[in-house]
């Protein structure tokens, strides 16, 4: 009777310690999947910690991320729902997070002050986005293979640039601390003033944008070819931007 007993407790302990065995292992896939898990991307030399930050996908998500963006130390700003800091572009893992729809949001902390500076484009950031929603675009916790790009533009010149076609032209320069193109002339005159004058930045914007956001697939850098191939046989005032372009000093 006894050996019995025993045997029917040492059954009903082993039937125990396998429920909890199983409910560990439970609890550790529910833990990645609220995780978030993909891979940061960039083309351009990186020099200091990239951050990437989780913030919640809800209304005001616009006003929200411009907010947190003017803080001096952006990762102790309460729109942070969490963040994760790697100290070179590739893969990343960010949680765990509580259910729900997330905006994921990345830059490189170029001079170590935990501040986002945007001033003539000085640190690269990114963000999250889709075909069908380009501008931080909603995550959920248990997503994988999430491809972020952090990218800078090519600051504006600090001195004046001009530049002079047929009876028409151009000039940037600076104006109470803004970029300020003034054209003149033909549309075509304009047009080729305009690629000539803003060349680095058209071609930041096709690598950027017109690549990144559209073809979906980061490039090297080097778009010229890929700009002639837009703009040939497009409108003729587009194939004068490209001509200005290529004739840039």
């Amino acid at each position: 009777m006894f050996k019995k007993y025993s045997m029917r407790m040492i059954i009903l302990l082993l039937v125990a310690l396998l429920m909890i065995l199983a409910n560990g292992r439970g609890s550790s896939a529910y833990e990645e999947d609220r995780t978030i898990r993909g891979q940061i991307i960039c083309t351009q030399p990186v020099k200091g910690k990239i951050h990437l930050l989780a913030l919640q996908r809800s209304q005001g998500i616009l006003f929200n991320l411009r907010r947190m963006e003017t803080k001096p130390e952006v990762l102790k700003s309460k729109t942070i729902v969490a963040y994760a800091s790697l100290d070179r572009p590739g893969p990343f893992t960010i949680g765990p997070l509580s259910p729900g729809v997330y905006a994921l949001y990345a830059w490189v902390d170029v001079n170590g002050n935990g501040a986002i500076e945007h001033y003539q484009y000085a640190e690269p950031t990114g963000w999250y986005q889709r075909e069908d929603e380009l501008i931080l675009a909603g995550v959920m916790p248990g997503a994988s293979n999430v491809k972020i790009n952090v990218f800078s533009p090519r600051p504006y010149p600090d001195k004046t640039l001009k530049v002079e076609r047929n009876s028409g032209g151009g000039i940037l320069k600076e104006f109470k601390g803004f970029p300020l193109l003034i054209l003149r002339g033909t549309l075509e005159e304009r047009a080729y003033s305009q690629g000539y004058l803003l060349g680095p930045q058209i071609v930041d914007w096709i690598d950027g944008v017109v690549l990144e956001f559209v073809f979906r697939d980061p490039v090297d850098g080097n778009a010229e070819d890929l700009n002639i191939g837009i703009t040939s046989g497009a409108l003729p005032y587009l194939s004068q931007t490209r001509s200005g372009l290529l004739r840039q000093p």
